[in-house]
């Protein structure tokens, strides 16, 4: 609590100058997310023994993560974007810091961070190049990958993804993409046995065509080959290689999306398509609905899958095959969402995931569930305060061989320091994400 407050005073000038004057006063740079500041506590996170005790004579150590407790803080840092435009290109560029602070874990005390960069370029009214970078780092990569069957212990953890791709548009109704991904995963976590779960290496490319139907109907068919192998090293401190239990292999899959909007408070979609793996044919689907009721937002959704962690594979700008973190096996996901503003100064946000393993070549067969929720309410137009509430459970937790609960709780506080005119015309902003702020309207979400 200490150091919370020490925090909120050595930043309080700096906010009440931003805030004042609502700019960055550089052009092309801008802040387009709050300045966040939260603190709470996390329950029964993973964090790997440092000095792990002796072992009785002729038994194996236990080298299975510690499950801790402590308190937590949070200061995440408004995101910075610069972008620059004209009528035949567009370059963004986004990097957003987040520091972490343990009360008695001091060894996870981290910098956390991501950054994109993006370049379009217009060869013709009808032809468009892209190359596009995503870079993340964490030492909480299960907060990140959103993924529950990858309940990781805290280890530093870098995910990269560079990307190009030309689109061409033979008419306004049609969209004819080529895409190619060069990725990797580094976690720093080593087993027992020397072993690296996720480190891996991933390139492909995909062939898209999208058609509008109708003014509320569109179909899009995606074929992606790529091929995923692990990457060998050495783990720190010592000389032993440090050997990877993924296994190379070569994947194809063709997918099928329609979506259908039948009204403009209604939204479906829907997904199958193929697999061929080095072990044959599979096959993979989605199903879901957005409804809105008045000022609310319901969905929900299933899902069996190979890519758990990009469940939206096929919408515009997904890669089209899998992500680094657990792209082994297939999964069942069944999901529901509920969002929006219960006042003009209160709104409310809540999500549930509900997964188990179908086929996995590395984790055994598992159910899972993520859930979280966030209250916010909105004390001025440029601040808002929040509560949320995150829950991981497992029935098999990988690394510990046992069930797994991880609950983390925490409050804080939003502050806008973007100018109005980004406030409110760059679709970029997410200071109105959760709370409309004075006059402005609550972003919707982007699968909306």
């Amino acid at each position: 609590m200490k150091k919370l407050l020490l925090v909120i005073c050595l930043l309080s000038p700096a906010v009440s100058l931003f805030a004042q004057q609502a700019q960055t006063g550089v052009e092309g740079f801008s802040l387009t997310a709050p300045l966040q500041i939260q603190a709470g506590t996390d329950h029964n996170f993973l964090v790997d023994q440092k000095n792990p005790p002796a072992p009785p004579p002729g038994e194996a150590p236990d080298l299975r993560p510690n499950q801790v407790d402590d308190k937590v803080m949070t200061i995440t840092l408004p995101q910075i974007n610069f972008q620059n435009s004209s009528r035949r290109h567009d370059f963004t560029f986004t990097w957003l810091p987040e520091f972490e602070i343990f009360q008695h874990t001091s060894s996870e005390n981290s910098m956390n961070q991501r950054a994109t960069g993006e370049f379009s370029y217009f060869l013709t009214r009808r032809v468009a190049l892209s190359i596009g970078d995503n870079f993340q780092s964490s030492r909480d990569p299960s907060r990140i990958l959103n993924n529950v069957f990858l309940l990781l212990p805290r280890a530093n953890y870098r995910e990269n993804d560079f990307n190009g791709a030309i689109e061409f548009l033979p008419n306004q109704i049609t969209a004819l993409e080529v895409r190619y991904d060069n990725s990797y995963a580094i976690f720093g976590q080593t087993g027992p046995f020397q072993a690296r779960l996720l480190d891996s290496f991933a390139q492909g490319i995909s062939i898209s065509i999208a058609r509008m139907l109708k003014p509320n109907q569109r179909i899009r068919a995606v074929y992606s080959h790529f091929r995923i192998q692990p990457v060998s090293g050495t783990a720190s401190g010592s000389d032993v290689p440090a050997t990877n239990v993924l296994i190379a292999r070569q994947e194809h899959s063709a997918n099928l999306e329609y979506r259908w909007s039948p009204n403009p408070s209604t939204f479906i979609g829907l997904m199958g398509g193929i697999v061929k793996l080095d072990s044959g044919l599979n096959y993979n689907f989605r199903g879901s609905i957005d409804r809105r009721m008045g000022p609310f937002w319901a969905g929900g959704g299933f899902a069996r899958a190979l890519w758990f962690d990009n469940p939206v594979i096929g919408s515009p700008g997904s890669p089209g095959f899998v992500q680094q973190g657990g792209g082994t096996g297939f999964y069942d996901m069944a999901t529901m969402r509920f969002k929006g503003q219960t006042s003009q100064d209160t709104a409310i946000t809540l999500g549930v995931t509900m997964s188990r393993t179908v086929a996995s070549q590395v984790f055994a067969s598992n159910k899972s569930l993520f859930g979280g929720a966030r209250f916010d309410y909105r004390v001025t137009d440029r601040s808002v305060l929040f509560a949320s509430f995150t829950t991981f459970q497992q029935t098999q937790n990988a690394f510990t061989l046992s069930p797994l609960a991880r609950n983390r709780f925490m409050v804080g506080v939003e502050i806008s320091l973007s100018s109005e005119t980004s406030r409110r015309k760059n679709h970029s902003n997410k200071d109105a994400q959760y709370v409309a702020l004075t006059d402005h309207r609550r972003r919707r979400p982007p699968q909306q």
